[in-house]
């Protein structure tokens, strides 16, 4: 079994991007479908990674709960330089630990969403267990993004 390497970084912070209740738009007992998206973005500056999470509890294509997540992670010096690639600007980061990222951020987003729906009618709605391996199937490379 290949050892899978560890790289150093930190959660610097947690964002909600957005986060809606309508319950208007839910019906009791009809059928709820949940869609998901994520996204990726990095900071040359201050050498994060940014990921994007977003989920959707819908009935009939009208969404009744969302929730949309972003976590900051800044890497060390090191790991940031062996994924810098100077020459055409990007950042090329191994899929497992992309994985890793997406995991810290999926878990955040399940716990901000069972806090603000605590003691409504949409905490028994939890975000299910995602594959990571699934969703990012290869190493993922992120153009610099610098202000």
């Amino acid at each position: 079994m290949k050892k899978q390497k560890k790289y150093s970084f930190a959660l610097k912070s947690i964002k909600t991007e957005q986060f809606a209740m309508i319950e208007d738009s839910f019906k009791q007992g009809e059928k709820v479908m949940f869609n998901n998206s994520i996204g990726f973005a990095t900071d040359k500056n201050t050498k994060t990674i940014a990921v994007f999470t977003g989920f959707r509890f819908e009935q009939k294509n009208a969404t009744f709960l969302l929730i949309e997540i972003s976590c900051y992670f800044q890497l060390s010096e090191e790991d940031w330089n062996t994924f810098s690639n100077t020459d055409n600007n990007t950042l090329s980061v191994p899929k497992d630990f992309m994985r890793q990222l997406l995991v810290v951020t999926v878990g955040t987003a399940r716990g901000v969403l069972h806090n603000k729906t605590e003691n409504t009618i949409f905490n028994r709605f939890i975000i299910p267990l995602l594959d990571a391996t699934a969703l990012i199937k290869e190493d993922v490379e992120l153009e610099y993004i610098t202000e």
